[in-house]
């Protein structure tokens, strides 16, 4: 799913948010993802970090992780973006 196909739209629920940026489960025809936003002008960037550290979990077998399905900038004065699995519950302890 790319950043083209997510409108956020009825059936766009948020999970959450925080202070490094607010997460969507979205849906297109091939399935279910988890979308995370955070502002390109946040003065802590984090999003680009965990998608690093997700590719590369995911490039060692890392089973209990989300998958990385799609990363970018949505209009690059908006926002960055993560579309991952999503997990079965909340990732934070």
């Amino acid at each position: 799913m790319s950043a083209e196909l997510v409108q956020l739209e009825p059936q766009t629920q948020k999970l959450g948010e925080g202070g490094f940026g607010a997460v969507y489960k979205v849906a297109d025809a091939s399935g279910e993802y988890a979308l995370k936003v955070e502002a390109v002008n946040e003065e802590c960037q984090v999003l680009k970090m965990e998608v690093f550290v997700l590719q590369e979990l995911g490039k060692r077998g890392g089973r209990h992780f989300c998958k990385i399905y799609d990363k970018g900038r949505w209009d690059t004065k908006a926002f960055s973006y993560e579309n991952t699995s999503v997990s079965a519950r909340s990732t934070s302890w």
